[in-house]
Order: C-alpha cells, then sequence, then structure tokens
C-alpha cells in the first residue's frame, strides 16, 4: 500500500516536473528579434551547412576565424527553416523567406535551443566525473562495476574511447 502512494506520489511530481519544464524553456532562450514565421516543422539543429538537412534549424556561430554567416545560403539551399544569428549581424543580407532568429551569442543559444529540442537528457543522467593524478582509472573501474552490479545501466567515457553494456567504442 505504501509502494501504490510512493509511486502516485512521484508520477505526480515527474508530472509537475514536465509542465514547468515546458512553461520555462521559452524563456532560457534569449531571443533579440524575430523575422519571419516560427510555427514550422523542425527535425534537428546544427551550425554545420553542410549537415543541414530539410526542416532543420541552422545556428550561424561566429568563429575565431570564421562567420557563420558565410553559409546562411548553403544552409538555406539544403533545406533549413529557420536561422539563428548573432544581433550584431545584418539580417538584411538574407534575402530569402525564412524565419530569422537573432540572439545576443548564438554559441551559447545552441546549446540551450539543442537542450530543450533534445527534451533535456542531462537530467535523466546522473554523471560521475573523477579527477587528480593518481587512480583515476582504478577508481572509474571500480565504481563502474558496483554500480553494475547493483542493477544499474552504467556507461564510461575516457579520452579516447567509450564503454555501454559491455561494448567497447574506439
Amino acid at each position: 500500500m505504501f509502494i501504490d502512494k510512493y509511486k502516485k506520489l512521484r508520477e505526480k511530481l515527474r508530472k509537475w516536473r514536465k509542465k514547468e519544464y515546458l512553461k520555462i524553456s521559452y524563456g532560457e532562450v534569449e531571443i533579440s528579434n524575430i523575422r519571419g514565421n516560427l510555427d514550422i516543422k523542425v527535425t534537428g539543429i546544427t551550425s554545420d551547412s553542410r549537415n543541414v538537412y530539410e526542416n532543420m534549424i541552422f545556428v550561424a556561430i561566429k568563429g575565431y576565424k570564421d562567420n557563420g554567416m558565410k553559409y546562411v545560403k548553403n544552409a538555406i539551399d539544403n533545406g533549413a527553416v529557420a536561422i539563428v544569428i548573432d544581433d550584431d549581424e545584418d539580417i538584411d543580407t538574407i534575402e530569402e523567406d525564412i524565419a530569422i532568429i537573432t540572439v545576443k551569442n548564438s554559441r551559447r543559444e545552441l546549446s540551450r535551443i539543442s537542450r530543450n529540442f533534445y527534451d533535456n537528457p542531462s537530467e535523466k543522467l546522473t554523471v560521475i566525473g573523477i579527477t587528480g593524478t593518481k587512480g583515476k582509472s582504478t577508481t572509474t573501474f571500480m565504481i563502474k562495476s558496483i554500480l553494475q552490479a547493483s542493477g544499474k545501466k552504467v556507461g564510461l567515457l575516457r579520452k579516447y574511447w567509450w564503454i555501454y553494456r559491455r561494448r567497447k567504442k574506439t
């Protein structure tokens, strides 16, 4: 009986959190200006115009050597339905009838937009980081073994490879 009440309470809490998340998700992205219609179907987000496919958002990031604005035309030709640019860029250079969202910092907003679009995956994970000069590998594999023995699904990330469910990828 106590377990049933606990499950119901947990389910209510999960639904409440989901509603709160949906309410605040629009406020997380700091939008300066919007030109065009945002009532669009979006299938993905990228900052690489070569990876843009039909119905994707292209985020033009200013790099240290290159500016993503150079690739806006290519992204539109590949099927982008919206472009996110820094607010100090000239919107009038984009002549196509497409949704343009200006933001203060496109690099930061790319992470926020992606987090919202993919339903905040980091909330569903528990991450353990291990730092130090000696014993990191030993400690990592000990923690991994303990968690697996307790029935948890465990993934292990290292600099050049990762392990998930006994499959090693390099």
